[in-house]
């Protein structure tokens, strides 16, 4: 390209930047006045504007913790038991639980786990069990679960119980704010705090209670497993591994299976095989659908 060429093309250039320059300066210097004259609607709208951003990234928020346990959370449980799965999955898992125990939060994830990993077969229930050590806060924290499902249904409770474990202090220090909980999980904390004042699931607190002592639960968390297709229950306790379950209740499908292939006291019938118990039992574990215990 020659020097004049060059020159050319650097003068086509210098007259499009201050063309710009010239565009941006009329723009301002019309502008300029109006914002001048309205700084105090302009600034509003500014801050509307952020406002409602902030609060359609809240709700976003909010939807996505819901989400979490939409799918299985039961609005329509009997007695308006706290339950995540399907209602006619064989097994339950009946966990005692306080929301202030460290050993708890550790396991909380854990049922919740093996649910989504086999929903047809498992479901999980909530039972209150807030340990006189941690009180006040273990049960006002109970509570305030329950008023979180008031305001957002099943799922709501999941959330605000996942939130718990995830604010408190733990041991008996509870949460340090009451309002700014209920906020975060985009309750009305107007009504929450009517609702926790107005004493409504104290029975139901009570009753979780008393259905502890009617199985001995001493600790949390403590896991009830119970089989609705032979009415077996097996109690276990402490911050179990997800394995662990998997193997309880691989057992108790195994030890029906033996029972069934054990002949009737007093009959005639021949001994069974040796191994088809076993057998069968191997092929209850895979159609019950449960994940291996061992992770494969």
């Amino acid at each position: 390209m020659t020097f004049k060429a060059l020159l050319g093309t650097a003068c086509v250039s210098v007259v499009i930047s201050l063309s710009t320059a010239a565009c941006a300066f009329l723009y301002w210097k019309s502008t300029a006045p109006f914002i001048a004259n309205n700084q105090t609607q302009f600034n509003e709208m500014v801050a509307k504007s952020i406002k409602l951003n902030r609060a359609d990234q809240f709700a976003a928020e909010v939807n996505k913790k819901l989400a979490k346990y939409e799918d299985l959370a039961v609005n329509d449980a009997p007695e308006g038991r706290r339950i995540y799965g399907k209602l006619d999955a064989r097994f339950t898992l009946m966990e005692f639980s306080d929301f202030e125990c460290p050993y708890c939060k550790r396991y909380h994830e854990t049922p919740k786990k093996l649910v989504d990993q086999a929903p047809d077969h498992v479901k999980w229930e909530w039972r209150h069990m807030p340990l006189d050590f941690h009180n006040p806060a273990a049960t006002r924290e109970a509570v305030m679960t329950e008023c979180a499902a008031e305001q957002r249904g099943a799922a709501g409770f999941w959330v605000a119980a996942e939130e718990m474990f995830n604010k408190t202090r733990g041991n008996g220090q509870g949460i340090p704010d009451v309002d700014e909980f209920a906020a975060g999980i985009g309750l009305d904390t107007d009504k929450f705090q009517d609702c926790l004042k107005s004493g409504r699931y104290d029975q139901r607190i009570q009753a979780d209670m008393k259905l502890a002592e009617k199985y001995k639960v001493t600790g949390t968390p403590a896991t009830l497993i119970i089989d609705s297709l032979t009415g077996e229950e097996k109690l276990v306790s402490g911050a179990l591994p997800i394995q662990k379950l998997i193997a309880t209740i691989s057992g108790m499908i195994d030890a029906h299976e033996q029972r069934k292939s054990q002949p009737v006291e007093g009959s005639a019938d021949a001994q069974p095989e040796a191994g088809s118990a076993s057998a069968s039992a191997q092929a209850a574990t895979v159609e019950a659908g449960l994940p291996s215990a061992n992770g494969q």
